[in-house]
């Protein structure tokens, strides 16, 4: 379906209960030949904006995670991300909501990241009250958590989380 700049349904927008997600579909700019531009209106306009999230779902690759989401699972991730602007939950006149690319793309990075862990571990005694870490970066991870136990089969606390800006490669 589509909405325009204000995320209103669009007049001309496709309306029922197998609309599934809404994107802008109103004064999209075009292309036309001989490099000549235009705003363009219509569904026409908006369906290649789902094309286009779907495929940048798809393009993902995980180093760790070799696996191509399903068709399934990229619905999945654009429907349950979108932003919901009319009734809560699915309607018959904005579906899911507004496609929200950034949240589906963070959502799929987190499933992909969920059961990856780093390869390579070290631990190196500092002294008596510090111990190094060093371990092989993961692709896509921005952020390590760090646990310890005081006991061999005890609970974990976390104790640190390190960003990309807290880790320094080779220290």
């Amino acid at each position: 379906g589509s909405v325009d700049g204000n995320n209103n349904r669009s007049t001309f927008s496709n309306m029922g209960i197998y609309l599934d997600i809404v994107v802008p579909g109103e004064d999209i700019y075009n292309c036309l030949p001989n490099s000549k531009y235009t705003y363009a209106t219509g569904t026409s306009m908006a369906s290649p904006i789902v094309a286009a999230s779907a495929a940048l779902l798809c393009s993902m690759n995980f180093e760790e995670y070799p696996y191509r989401w399903s068709s399934i699972e990229v619905e999945e991730f654009l429907f349950s991300t979108a932003t919901d602007i009319a009734t809560a939950g699915k309607d018959i006149y904005t579906g899911n909501g507004l496609i929200n690319l950034n949240l589906a793309l963070e959502s799929a990075k987190a499933k992909a990241l969920a059961n990856t862990k780093p390869k390579k571990v070290k631990a190196t005694i500092g002294d008596y009250q510090s111990i190094k870490l060093r371990w092989e970066a993961v692709a896509w991870a921005n952020r390590y958590q760090i646990y310890r136990s005081t006991s061999e089969n005890g609970t974990y606390s976390k104790i640190k989380v390190l960003y990309d800006d807290d880790v320094n490669e080779g220290d």
